[in-house]
């Protein structure tokens, strides 16, 4: 529904003349689009706390698709060892009290899930963190603001570029970590040829976060013996 919302915003943005030739140009826009708008009518503060809520999976996922760049290949990335690093706090910053580190623990549970509703636009959403591009996924698609940045934004062709090819080559080297089942599973985007990789330089786990990594266990197959 936010892209409902998103696309009648940008509707809204328009000029009395822009907004004329583009319901002539296509005629379905005004009929089925504001049509769904109008029954679902998701806005107001519901709709936004909602939106907002969706903030801590971002992190989420940001920080599942971090474990996956950041990983030295040798210690074999795999999405248990970076449920088991974000749960035991292997991205909780150093200068964080002891007794403060459990506020920003999560569960692995939580982080599957979401790791399966957001991994395929992961590569984005890291790619826009990195970047500084943030705003662009925060930002709730009912606001005017929202429209504003999405413009500035894509009136800057080179930082265009630069995002969709962090993008890529963040998704070409997850997809390279990730095990056949899961790289079967998911439906990643296909790239058009003309978009490039653009590799970033990725900080090394220091030897706290090694540590963490070294105390992973992997769970016994059902009938092993311990």
């Amino acid at each position: 529904m936010g892209q409902v919302v998103g696309a009648a915003n940008f509707f809204l943005s328009l000029s009395q003349a822009k907004r004329a030739h583009l319901v002539r140009e296509n005629p379905l826009f005004s009929q089925e689009v504001f049509a769904r708008a109008l029954v679902g009518f998701p806005l107001g503060d519901t709709f936004r706390l909602e939106f907002e809520s969706l903030y801590n999976e971002m992190v989420n996922i940001f920080e599942i698709i971090d474990f996956f760049m950041m990983c030295p290949f040798e210690r074999r990335p795999s999405l248990l060892k970076a449920l088991h690093f974000i749960e035991e706090g292997g991205f909780v910053a150093k200068e964080v009290q002891e007794r403060e580190k459990k506020e920003y623990k999560r569960s692995a549970a939580t982080l599957k899930k979401s790791w399966v509703s957001h991994v395929v636009a992961g590569p984005f959403i890291w790619s826009a963190e990195s970047l500084g591009f943030e705003k662009l996924i925060r930002r709730s698609p009912d606001e005017t603001k929202t429209i504003n940045e999405v413009g500035r934004f894509l009136d800057t062709p080179d930082r265009v570029a630069d995002f969709f090819g962090v993008a890529k080559f963040c998704q070409d080297r997850l997809i390279s970590r990730l095990d056949p089942r899961s790289r079967s599973r998911f439906k990643f985007v296909k790239f058009p040829p003309k978009v490039a990789s653009v590799e970033m330089e990725l900080p090394e786990f220091d030897e706290g976060q090694i540590a963490i990594l070294k105390t992973y266990q992997a769970p016994k197959l059902i009938g092993e013996v311990g």
